[in-house]
């Protein structure tokens, strides 16, 4: 009797702890976005007397390695019995990921700042860990991209209310930074045509990050639209596709805007012959005009512009590549170490100005 109550509480605990670990997979997804950070120390180039970066851990990691003990509870708890070794498709995904995790741990040792490298590797292996994880659970891929979704909508409508405002603010808590036109440092569109006018970040540290999350949801909602069921499910996604392609447009980051029309043309190409498929497609279009028909002078010049500030945006990433050319060759097998590469382009010239690292 004793040891069939042990049982039943022992099952009721398992299943707590496994019901806590699958919907804390979900809650990463959401708050992903979300730049809040612990800060406990700041990386200082070697020989320099100025701070390069923070050093610390983002709340999404805590969740994470969290959520990775549970998993190691869970493993225990079960007791599996050990499984025959059968070679399977996802085998050498997986060795390819899991060495180059251990390559980025590894890379510590050489990195000229350690703890920085250590911090980036720690991440690396986070995000491997979590992907590890959530291939394990119940969810399915309708389930994971409803809360990529449902995680994009407050980072959409931050995005625009920054640039229709063109205004912000800071906040530690959700770890966000003013980036209005005023700011020095803050990423701008500027012309004689069009004034001066600041991108808009959302939660992200710069525009381009921003507009790559952006391109990879509007993905995610392309491909999933079709998988509810539910019409007003449908629409809830429709609009928010052309939400964020409008966010995506202010950006006004051009790597993301190629990126994005090319998994346009890509997602037309494989079902040009399925027209419930097209229709997904409206809410990109809507987004698209509604943002063209308000801000078509700033996409215009954005596209085909100049200005001093383009040409000297074009010249730094020029001189940043030849940067990138004399790295490589001085670190051609091991690397400067996972996070350093800034170190070294410090190391080979430390007369620049501070910013330009």
């Amino acid at each position: 009797m004793e040891k069939e109550l042990c049982n039943i509480i022992e099952g009721i605990m398992i299943a707590r702890i496994k019901k806590l670990w699958e919907w804390g997979l979900l809650l990463v997804l959401v708050i992903m976005p979300w730049q809040t950070i612990w800060l406990y120390d700041v990386a200082v180039f070697p020989g320099a007397s100025f701070a390069y970066k923070g050093i610390g851990m983002f709340a999404v990691e805590a969740i994470i390695w969290g959520l990775a003990i549970l998993y190691i509870a869970l493993f225990l708890l079960k007791r599996p019995a050990p499984a025959k070794p059968v070679w399977r498709k996802d085998r050498l995904a997986i060795m390819a990921v899991s060495a180059f995790t251990l390559y980025a741990l590894a890379s510590v040792l050489w990195a000229p700042m350690t703890s920085y490298a250590h911090m980036r590797a720690l991440q690396v292996f986070a995000a491997v860990v979590f992907a590890f994880m959530l291939m394990s659970s119940r969810w399915q891929a309708k389930q994971v991209g409803a809360a990529l979704l449902f995680g994009a909508v407050m980072p959409t409508l931050l995005g625009l209310w920054q640039f229709i405002s063109q205004s912000g603010f800071d906040s530690t808590l959700l770890g966000l930074q003013a980036h209005v036109v005023g700011t020095p440092g803050s990423s701008v569109i500027q012309g004689p045509e069009i004034g001066r006018w600041a991108r808009a970040y959302g939660p992200f540290a710069h525009p381009n990050v921003f507009g790559g999350y952006l391109a990879a949801m509007s993905v995610v909602a392309l491909l999933s639209i079709s998988t509810f069921s539910n019409k007003l499910a449908r629409i809830s996604v429709s609009t928010l596709l052309a939400l964020m392609t409008m966010a995506l447009l202010a950006t006004f980051s051009r790597s993301a805007w190629v990126a994005a029309a090319f998994a346009m043309i890509v997602f037309c190409f494989l079902h040009i012959s399925r027209r419930k498929k097209m229709w997904s497609l409206a809410g990109v279009v809507i987004g698209a005009v509604c943002f063209m028909l308000l801000y078509a002078p700033l996409v215009s010049f954005r596209l085909v512009g100049s200005s001093n500030h383009q040409t000297a945006s074009i010249t730094d990433r020029v001189d940043q590549y030849s940067d990138a050319a004399a790295v490589i060759a001085a670190h051609p097998v091991l690397g400067t170490g996972i996070g350093n590469y800034e170190a070294a382009v410090f190391m080979m010239d430390s007369n620049r100005s501070a910013w330009l690292y």
